[in-house]
């Protein structure tokens, strides 16, 4: 367990540390990860409920990364849900990517919900699945109620190295500034519906920014009508089972105090009958939830 840790590198050179890497963790959870090499470099069989920003190239000119899990820690299931990765200051850096480095994964079940994946700041790859061709099959993947940007137009999810070494199934996902959602170049894009891919300019005028206290969510006075999310999700409530939970919630949205050096989440937002799409589940007429209560304190 790798649990309520802040780990900020703006006091030093930056390029010289990473925050998780190896094999050393089978639950990485509310922890803060800021001017890095890489925030998670791991195998690891649970990521949740952690901010990971501002990576950067390493002083030997490795690219950054922000959460990059190589596989499954024990056994074959991967879970990775409510995690924020934004502002990423290298150029073909890693923001997310699951079982990227496994050796091979067959049988091997992921699933990646309510994150909120923020390539906008510079060319990278957004959202990868799967490992490169000579890894072979690396399973299955659930990708579900996610808040992508894309950088450009380029890709939301998937992997460009054919041919499809695995299985991809998406539902609710809100990409911005992407060109398509998921890329089946290499993997099988399994579409569930819920989908919505929209223009950074589409997204801003209906209120989504990178600006507002919850990054990209619809804001107060949405409608279905006036904000696209709102509503039009498809409803995945069979999926929610006892380790998934979450996924019948809105993304709990870690949160970061640079003058306490305490990490808190919001309580969620239970997801009705009429989901939304994206990782926030929009709540008519109510202010957030205050924080929980959870803490990370720098000693």
């Amino acid at each position: 367990m790798f649990d309520h840790n802040v780990m900020d590198g703006s006091d030093s050179t930056q390029n010289t540390m990473n925050g998780v890497f190896g094999y050393c963790a089978g639950t990485i959870q509310y922890n803060y990860f800021n001017l890095m090499v890489s925030g998670i470099l791991a195998s690891v069989d649970n990521v949740n409920n952690n901010i990971i920003q501002n990576a950067v190239t390493s002083a030997d000119g490795d690219h950054c990364n922000g959460i990059f899990t190589f596989g499954p820690n024990s056994g074959k299931t991967l879970y990775v849900y409510n995690n924020i990765t934004r502002g990423m200051q290298c150029s073909g850096g890693v923001n997310f990517w699951l079982v990227g480095n496994s050796g091979g994964c067959v049988g091997c079940t992921s699933f990646a919900y309510n994150n909120i994946i923020d390539a906008s700041a510079v060319s990278g790859n957004v959202f990868n699945i799967g490992g490169h061709p000579s890894d072979g099959n690396t399973g299955t993947y659930t990708v579900e109620n996610n808040t992508i940007i894309a950088n450009n137009g380029g890709t939301c999810m998937g992997n460009g190295e054919s041919s499809p070494r695995s299985t991809t199934n998406f539902a609710n996902n809100h990409c911005i500034n992407g060109s398509i959602i998921c890329d089946g170049t290499g993997t099988t894009c399994n579409n569930l519906g819920g989908n919505l891919l929209q223009t950074m300019s589409t997204a801003n005028k209906q209120g989504y920014s990178a600006s507002e206290l919850e990054e990209y969510s619809p804001v107060a006075g949405c409608t279905s009508s006036t904000c696209s999310t709102v509503g039009a999700g498809v409803d995945l409530a069979s999926s929610c089972s006892a380790s998934m939970t979450g996924l019948c919630n809105s993304i709990t949205y870690p949160s970061y105090d640079s003058t306490t050096h305490t990490i808190s989440v919001m309580a969620a937002s239970a997801r009705s009958a009429a989901w939304d799409i994206g990782a926030y589940q929009f709540a008519s007429g109510s202010s957030p939830n205050p924080p929980t209560g959870l803490s990370a304190t720098v000693q």
